[in-house]
């Protein structure tokens, strides 16, 4: 039996060094693409502006590996992280004040066909394929403060942070870079990608709720709320206990990646 293993060990390797397998990884950062209505910017002379983005956009790292079946045709499989950053969603200073931002955190696998030139020193590569969500969460914080109607002079804040989960959804990748070949095993990559996903709400739960700076989180449901809420496609009237209607958000963005890549069979 031990002999067995060495074989099969020795053929793996072999099979590896024989064949074009690789490993890649790369990082950079996203800025919004195809961006949404997220909210509004009111101010104090009642002038709106509607606020557009997504919550795709902030840093994103990336790992993974491939085949190459010839010269210029291959496969990937990449998994990323996206640290997605801080996003405005309200700005609000009419009557009351209210400042909401949002921002997410996500694993994504890609995979993806490649296709790619051929030449000695500077090659130039295309990549299409899909984005399959594998976990993450969107996290918003809001800061809502109003003036007392008996007694101006106190001011009313409320800080709320919830976490969201999405719905499964697979969107869809590409992306158009150059690879420069340091040696004959090692080369640099760069890349601006494009990243097309959109998400439905899923579930939502309330992790902080504190008024005027203190901590209320434990009389939340004594106000009538729920600290999970579900989110359905549609409803009617009367509306259930824990229930909203689902919302779309979109995590697209376009991004510029830089990273190394690594040749196993040349």
């Amino acid at each position: 039996m031990r002999y067995i293993k060495l074989i099969a060990l020795l053929l793996c390797f072999q099979l590896l060094k024989s064949q074009n397998f690789f490993i890649e990884t790369n990082n950079g950062y996203g800025i919004p693409f195809m961006k949404v209505l997220l909210g509004y910017q009111v101010d104090t002379s009642n002038l709106t502006t509607l606020n557009y983005g997504t919550y795709g956009a902030g840093a994103n790292f990336n790992l993974g590996g491939g085949y190459m079946f010839d010269e210029h045709i291959g496969v990937e499989l990449m998994f990323n992280y996206v640290h997605g950053k801080n996003t405005l969603t309200n700005d609000i200073k009419k009557g009351f004040t209210e400042y909401r931002q949002d921002y997410a955190r996500m694993f994504m696998a890609t995979p993806m066909f490649i296709s790619k030139s051929n030449l000695e020193k500077l090659n130039v590569i295309g990549k299409l394929g899909a984005v399959v969500p594998l976990g993450g969460f969107q996290i918003t914080e809001a800061l809502i403060s109003s003036e007392d109607i008996m007694n101006p002079t106190i001011e009313n804040s409320v800080y709320l942070k919830i976490k969201t989960f999405g719905k499964f959804n697979v969107g869809a990748f590409t992306s158009f870079g150059l690879e420069y070949n340091l040696t004959e095993n090692l080369s640099l990559t760069s890349e601006v990608q494009m990243l097309l996903l959109h998400i439905k709400a899923k579930k939502s739960k309330v992790l902080e709720y504190k008024v005027l700076g203190e901590d209320k989180y434990s009389e939340w449901e004594q106000s009538g709320n729920t600290y999970e809420s579900v989110y359905v496609d549609s409803y009617t009237p009367p509306i259930k206990k824990g229930e909203a209607e689902s919302l779309i958000s979109s995590y697209s963005a376009l991004r510029f990646n830089i990273g190394i890549k690594f040749y196993l069979g040349k």
